[in-house]
C-alpha cells in the first residue's frame, strides 16, 4: 500500500479460541459456565468412608398427621473404610440437590419387628 493511499476494506478481527468453562463448586453462573450439584460430591466427614448404596430422593417428615417435604437430594449409605472394635460402621446420609447442606444423619435401622 502507498503511504499517501487510505484503505476502504476493514482489518479481519483475529479468531480465539473458546475453551469450555470448568464447573466449580459455587457455580459461574456469570461466567456462562456448569454449576456444580454438591450433592453428588463427598463432603466433609465423608473421607474414610465408602458409599454403598446412592440413590436420589425426597426426604418426608411426618408431623401432626401429614407428610411435609424436607427435601429433595442424594441419599447415600455410607461405610466405614475401617472395621473399629471388629465391626463396621455405617451411616445414611442425605444432602440436598444443589447446595449440598446435609439434612439427614443416622444409624440404618438393623430390623423392623
Amino acid at each position: 500500500m502507498n503511504p499517501g493511499s487510505t484503505s476502504t476494506s476493514a482489518e479481519k478481527p483475529k479468531e480465539v479460541e473458546e475453551t469450555p468453562a470448568e464447573p466449580t463448586e459455587t457455580g459461574d453462573a456469570e461466567a456462562g459456565g456448569p454449576a456444580l450439584n454438591l450433592a453428588d460430591q463427598a463432603g466433609a466427614g465423608e473421607e474414610d468412608e465408602e458409599t454403598v448404596i446412592e440413590q436420589r430422593g425426597k426426604l418426608f417428615l411426618f408431623e401432626n398427621g401429614s407428610n411435609a417435604v424436607k427435601g429433595l437430594g442424594q441419599f447415600k449409605l455410607k461405610r466405614a473404610k475401617e472395621a473399629e472394635g471388629g465391626k463396621t460402621k455405617r451411616r445414611l446420609l442425605m444432602r440436598v440437590a444443589g447446595n449440598g447442606n446435609v439434612i439427614l444423619v443416622r444409624p440404618p435401622l438393623v430390623s423392623l419387628g
